[in-house]
């Protein structure tokens, strides 16, 4: 087990409150998982009083292997039998511990305390889709009905006019729902009172920040101007300006609104329009070079001080801002009333509402004794990023630290998501709260850092030391704390700034990584000297970090180029993707043989990759649609027949079959998958595609809808669906990972790059037709005066110290954000940007020249510091510290030397070795499905002979269609074809959710369609369907039905995959059901077996369900348990459930890989146990093949 260090033992101490404050890589969650089970263990106290939070779903999945993988340790370690019966009593309570985020956490206080909130237990938690859909409806019946009003339609007409338009006052009434804790708060605080004083209070808050922030500016800004023009006097006494300067400086005053119209006089005397002092006016007049602080210092502040553009009106727009909040607030109360009602009339509740709700109930004393009680211990993870909410509900638990034990752990360096509302005052009033109740000795630090190699730290420390001195808590600053490094001095670290200019940003990086992946496959070429002796690095161990998604699509395109395997975590844009126009245009053929542009789109894409000079050859031919002019064309190129053929037989039936299967057929029959599958993101674009198979499945699931309608969704989504997330992919792929810096945090890479550090942060200014919203200065916009609709607005003075205030904060963000990005590099830091770019204060590279003063014309940059190491041996700690020298390279041109090639043996004469054997293709990218695998499990010969040598379509013509085992017919196109029609219909009906009434016709339609398509000769129809209908009639009576039905969560026909190695997993679950931590896999069968049947058949499915477990513990990490059920149609209250414990999953997973490996090996031993249930076996169940 890994040795505590000192401050970590520390941290250990359960017996007071404690803050902890974290460096990048200290271990912070092995400290977390360490306090618990030392909680757990020492104390008698059960382990559901103990709550951990964390930020997310997947932090928490982490933090709990974590606690489960500490107690397997101590078990195995532990020798005293008292202690190893308590671990494993732990073990065995573990399922049911309170490791959760804080929504997970609030959702179960509000379903045992639902009275108490005055919401239905039963509620739904809904997502974010459904929430903006009910909110839009809310506003546009609210804005509708006012109008019609007489009494509330001036309102309306009042802040349209404001904002510009209806449309833009739904979007500003949208902000104000999704912010209601704070809006709630101010509407009650603030805008209770009359508009006179509401403009008061702007007027108040204005001239006590002003005086706050700028008191010093204004005295720095006064008293150099002042001295610089008495040095003009001196030497010219009689000078005019110097003169008129010296009149407006004597009349300085306090009142803010004065020295603003001070100051701006003088730039007209005295400075030009960039804020620099006149040089003919103003400094040719005095030797300036013995005073280049003071001018520095005076044009800063008066920048600053500039920026505030005072109205003289500003009594009349801080009015007519309180007369706009007060009134728009009316409009919000009456949208979130309808709001409220629509979520009750579905039960649901949305994230904001389960924070709300929680702390409304915390406030209650009935409920804050029970809770006080229930939990002892409260850990909370990643602080930083809380926000007062929340504060709102843990302290009340612990009724404000008198009771029970408050652990947080956070680095304030590393709080950048103040977009979601996180505030960083929080984690210093809890610490202010925590020293008050026990001493500061409980304000603890993490110091050292286990990541970072020695020069990555020592640069870390010297440029954060300079960004972060002299904090202001007013601006979220923070103060910088030294790293201690806790690798070997020795270990391999670089830092590299690669220059843009002439070559694209992207292509320089794309061939660093090239140079770098060099080292590691011993390529032919120059590989850096540095890089010969040092860390290996694969293509899974880099990361490029940039600040905005849209930075994604260079590097995608140049890493496309130069062959970089590499997937985009989290990126967005998922209906703007290729292969989403690819479908969408040959859906659109389908429906409309005469959409000339689609079928040309679909001709030139991956589905038949025609060339445009083909393109070009087929509209020169006769016919009036293209699909004509293609059809004689193609009449006499031999080479373009087989597409007729695919398209003749999808228009076919296009309308006739499920979308699902339709979409599955046009990617086998084209080979789109294979296309796919050979691009460097490969794993992306599949994992994007199958999301569109899901996606199409749960549409139709909607009812009433058909292809055209999922045609003319696609549309839309395409043209209004920007943020549409694409699908999650296993970071354990050999790719490069491009994402985000948000995404990259808890994370750790040995190379990391951070792209385009000349992007900066936009400045937050309040504008006109919009609103900003602030928990202290309330609902702010520039407004009309006078109603002066059609002319400048008006910003009153408190929007002037909002928007400093807010452009402060947002920079010191930036800086942590940029802490947090230099952070997740191990060995090797690369920072990028462009030379060509406009230079911003907020931007990295800027942050760089703030804080290390380096010349980027230079060729490199020498660094000398200090660093502190920490070094153990034994059960001793050691800090000391060491002269550190770092050499940064400044890279304007990356030398391009090729591809990366495969690793080359040399074989001596001596060791040659001439095979004779056969000469075998390697499989590579291949699907296995759960079909595939159970098939292969039940007899290795079956197997070939379905897969490998298309022995179904012989039992076709034979009429062979009865399969003994019910597999699922669309996970492979080869068991289709021996799909039982009974089967097909159950689960299609099963796929909708459907009410019982609405059985029979469904059962009618699909049995219909399917023998239409399918079956066209099955003569047995109506005794076919009156059959279905009875059986599912029956289960949709039972226990087991009613059981399934109760779960708020779940999908159907849930496609799940995962790539293995050089291979890809795939399944269909029928049911997926996510119950808080445990996930739930419904499997339906529609053998024709006796009850007593059940266990043995449940045995046959079993290697069926652990694929589907095996996947499913990967897709939901966070998941604690996984449940497997099969549910016999036939016999829906005897059902065969399996819980599948971890190691099992795991040991399935080893197994996957050795029948994979025995399919490419051409493996396929008859199992003749099997051939008394195998659809292939002859007379007296003898095996084909004997």
């Amino acid at each position: 087990m890994p040795q505590l260090t000192p401050y970590q033992k520390d941290a250990l101490n359960y017996k007071k409150h404690i803050a902890l404050t974290a460096n990048a890589g200290s271990g912070k969650t092995f400290v977390l998982s360490k306090r618990y089970v030392e909680i757990a263990l020492n104390e008698e106290v059960q382990l559901n009083k103990i709550v951990a939070i964390t930020f997310t779903d997947k932090a928490a999945g982490e933090l709990y292997k974590k606690i489960a993988n500490e107690i397997e340790d101590r078990l195995v370690s532990e020798t005293d039998i008292k202690l190893k019966k308590k671990l494993e009593r732990i073990r065995k309570q573990l399922v049911s511990a309170n490791i959760s985020t804080i929504h997970s956490f609030c959702i179960d206080l509000l379903r045992e305390y639902s009275p108490d909130a005055g919401i239905d237990a039963n509620f739904s938690p809904m997502d974010s889709e459904t929430s903006d859909e009910l909110i839009e409806l809310s506003i546009e019946e609210v804005i509708v009905n006012q109008l019609k009003d007489e009494n509330s339609s001036e309102r309306i007409k009042y802040l349209v006019r404001v904002l510009g338009s209806k449309a833009s006052l739904a979007a500003q009434l949208k902000q104000l729902v999704y912010q209601r804790k704070n809006i709630l708060k101010l509407s009650l605080e603030l805008y209770s009172k009359d508009i006179e004083e509401i403009a008061g209070y702007f007027d108040k808050e204005f001239q006590t920040k002003f005086e706050q922030f700028f008191s010093e500016s204004i005295k720095l800004f006064f008293g150099n101007l002042e001295k610089l023009n008495n040095e003009i006097l001196v030497s010219l006494p009689g000078d005019s300006i110097a003169l008129e300067v010296k009149t407006i400086l004597e009349k300085q005053t306090n009142n803010p609104f004065e020295i603003l119209k001070l100051i701006s006089q003088l730039n007209e005397i005295i400075f030009t329009q960039k804020y620099t002092l006149k040089k003919r006016e103003f400094i040719n007049k005095f030797d300036s070079e013995n005073y280049e602080h003071e001018i520095a210092e005076i044009e800063k502040h008066d920048k600053i001080l500039s920026s505030f553009n005072i109205d003289e009106n500003c009594e009349a727009a801080n009015l007519e801002l309180a007369k706009f909040g007060k009134t728009i607030l009316e409009v919000f109360d009456e949208a979130l009333a309808k709001y409220e009602e629509k979520k009750s009339e579905k039960g649901y509740l949305d994230f904001e509402d389960i924070l709300l709700n929680t702390k409304k109930i915390v406030a209650k004393e009935n409920v804050i004794e029970k809770l006080s009680e229930k939990y002892e211990y409260i850990m909370l993870d990643e602080y930083q990023d809380t926000n007062e909410i929340q504060y709102e509900i843990f302290m009340p638990i612990l009724e404000h630290l008198n009771k029970g034990n408050l652990f947080v752990v956070g680095d304030e360096k590393q709080s950048i998501y103040m977009f979601r509302d996180a505030d960083l005052e929080i984690f210093n009033r809890t610490k202010n709260e925590i020293e008050n109740k026990e001493t500061a000795a409980s304000l603890l630090q993490l110091p050292h850092s286990f990541r970072m190699s020695p020069p990555i730290a020592a640069f870390t420390n010297e440029l954060f030391g300079e960004l972060f001195k002299d904090p202001k808590l007013e601006f979220n600053e923070v103060k910088p704390s030294e790293l201690i490094c806790s690798k070997e001095e020795n270990e391999h670290g670089q830092i590299e700034i690669i220059v843009a200019d002439e070559e694209s940003e992207s292509e320089l990086i794309s061939k660093r990584i090239l140079q770098l992946l060099a080292s590691a496959s011993s390529v032919s070429g120059n590989i850096k000297e540095s890089e010969k002796t040092a860390e290996l690095v694969e293509a899974k161990d880099i990361a490029i970090l940039c600040r905005k998604r849209n930075a994604f699509a260079k590097l995608e395109k140049s890493f496309s180029k130069y062959k970089i395997p590499f997937t985009i975590i989290g990126g967005k844009g998922y209906y703007q993707r290729q292969i989403i126009y690819d479908v969408y245009n040959y859906l659109s053929f389908l429906i409309n043989p005469e959409n000339d542009s689609a079928l040309v789109g679909i001709l030139r894409s991956p589905f038949f990759t025609i060339s445009d000079a083909n393109i070009y050859e087929i509209s020169l031919q006769k016919g009036e649609t293209f699909f004509d002019k293609f059809k004689e064309y193609a009449s006499s190129e031999a080479k373009f027949k087989y597409i007729i053929r695919i398209l003749s037989g999808h228009l076919s039936y296009a309308l006739k079959v499920d979308l699902n299967f339709l979409l599955r057929k046009i990617l086998n029959d084209t080979g789109y998958w294979s296309v796919i599958a050979s691009k460097p993101n490969s794993a992306q674009e599949i994992a994007n595609l199958n999301k569109l198979l899901r996606i199409s499945n749960s549409y139709l699931q909607q009812g009433l809808k058909t292809i055209y309608d999922f045609v003319n969704y696609l549309s839309e989504a395409m043209e209004t669906l920007e943020d549409e997330g694409q699908a999650a992919v296993s970071k354990d792929e050999n790719t490069v990972k491009i994402m985000t810096i948000h995404q990259a945090k808890g994370l750790e890479y040995k190379a990391v790059f951070l792209f385009k550090c000349s992007d900066y942060s936009k400045d937050e200014h309040v504008k006109a037709k919009s609103i900003s919203i602030d928990k202290e200065f309330g609902i702010l916009t520039k407004v009309p005066v006078n109603g002066k609709y059609f002319e400048e607005y008006s910003t009153p003075p408190v929007a002037g110290v909002y928007n400093y205030l807010m452009n402060k904060k947002l920079n010191a963000e930036a800086k942590r954000l940029f802490y947090v990005a230099v952070t997740r590099a191990v060995n090797y830091l690369f920072i990028s940007y462009s030379v060509k770019t406009k230079k911003s204060d907020s931007s990295f590279i800027n942050f760089i020249t703030e804080g290390l003063n380096i010349d980027f014309e230079k060729e490199n940059y020498e660094l000398k510091t200090k660093l502190k190491f920490m070094s153990s041996y034994e059960e001793n700690y050691k800090v000391y510290e060491k002269e550190m020298e770092l050499n940064i390279p400044i890279i304007k041109a990356v030398e391009y030397f090729g591809d990366i090639k495969e690793k080359e043996t040399t074989i001596t004469k001596e060791k040659r070795i001439i095979s004779q054997g056969e000469i075998k293709d390697k499989v590579k990218n291949e699907i296995v499905s759960a079909t595939k695998t159970a098939m292969y499990l039940q007899c290795p010969l079956k197997y070939k002979l379905t897969y490998e040598l298309g022995y179904t379509k012989i039992l076709k013509v034979f009429d062979k269609q009865l399969s003994t085992f019910d597999f699922k017919y669309k996970e492979d196109e080869e068991t289709n074809e021996l799909a039982d029609l009974r089967g097909r219909v159950i689960h299609a009906v099963l796929e909708k959710e459907m009410q019982k009434s609405e059985i029979e016709n469904s059962v009618k339609t699909f049995a219909e369609n399917e023998i239409e398509i399918k079956q066209p000769d099955y003569s047995k129809q109506n005794e076919l369907i009156k059959s279905i209908t009875e059986e599912l009639n029956k289960y949709f009576d039972s226990s087991t039905f009613a059981e399934i039905k109760s779960h708020k969560k779940f999908y159907n026909e849930y496609e799940i995959y995962s790539k293995e190695n050089d291979y890809y997993l795939y399944g269909i679950i029928d049911k997926l059901i996510i119950a808080g931590d445990k996930i739930i896999i419904v499997d339906y069968k529609t053998d024709n077996i006796r009850k007593e049947q059940i266990e043995e058949r449940g045995l046959n499915y079993l290697p069926q369900l652990k694929f589907y477990a095996f996947l499913s513990n990967k897709m939901f990490k966070e998941a604690k348990e996984i449940l497997c059920r099969l549910v016999f149609i036939k016999h829906p209250e005897n059902v065969f459930e399996k819980k599948i414990p971890v190691k099992e999953i795991n040991d399935f997973g080893e197994e996957l890989k050795v029948i994979v490996n025995k399919i490419r090996a051409n493996e396929f031993p008859p199992n003749l146990n099997h051939c008394s249930v195998c659809h292939y076996a002859v007379k007296s169940n003898k095996c084909i093949m004997m």
